[in-house]
């Protein structure tokens, strides 16, 4: 069974992903694999980036944080990256969905907003106050408010999202309560699985 993991920058969904290893899920992270294409200096993502956004490399090596300030200011840049990145990503959910007997979770930040739902057997959301998200991505990626509420424009309205998800995880309290929240859905997934 194939499950995508998705919610907003700092919703929690590696914390809920990283759950569900130690339950026996396989995990992918797109952000992961869009990593490793950029690391990839023979890869046709590293070459066709370094093309289209020169200023972001320094010998040669992609800087994510000067990459992400291009592009979240620019919204031409961003449409070029993801026409670059998101056809790979793709095809890496589809390698990846061969494997039936194991729950393998993908986590996909902006799964709904590129319209990828039917890739996916199950969805689940990860909800967290967008005020909250703010606070937690200012420290993780030293960025100001302003490129961070740019960056969470991007995803679909909450309704929206809680709408087309077959779960949802609020990630509003402590980590005991998100942790409740996972073993249920969990048990819920596994038992489809097992079917």
């Amino acid at each position: 069974m194939l499950v995508g993991l998705t919610g907003i920058v700092s919703s929690g969904k590696s914390t809920v992903a990283s759950m569900m290893a130690k339950k026996g899920a396989v995990v992918y992270s797109a952000d992961q694999i869009v990593e490793s294409l950029y690391l990839n200096k023979k890869s046709e993502v590293y070459k066709r980036v370094k093309k289209t956004f020169p200023g972001a490399f320094v010998d040669g090596f992609l800087l994510k944080e000067k990459l992400a300030h291009i592009v979240f200011n620019d919204e031409n840049a961003l449409l070029q990256l993801e026409r670059i990145v998101h056809p790979c990503v793709i095809k890496q959910i589809k390698k990846i969905s061969l494997n039936k007997k194991a729950v393998i979770v993908f986590e996909v930040p902006l799964l709904f907003e590129k319209k990828l739902e039917d890739l996916f057997d199950t969805i689940v959301f990860v909800y967290i106050d967008r005020e909250k998200a703010i606070a937690r991505s200012v420290k993780r990626f030293k960025c100001s408010k302003h490129e961070l509420k740019q960056r969470i424009r991007r995803f679909l309205p909450v309704y929206e999202r809680m709408k087309k998800s077959d779960y949802i995880i609020k990630n509003i309290r402590c980590r005991r309560y998100l942790s409740d929240q996972v073993n249920k859905v969990w048990q819920k997934i596994n038992s489809k699985n097992e079917k």
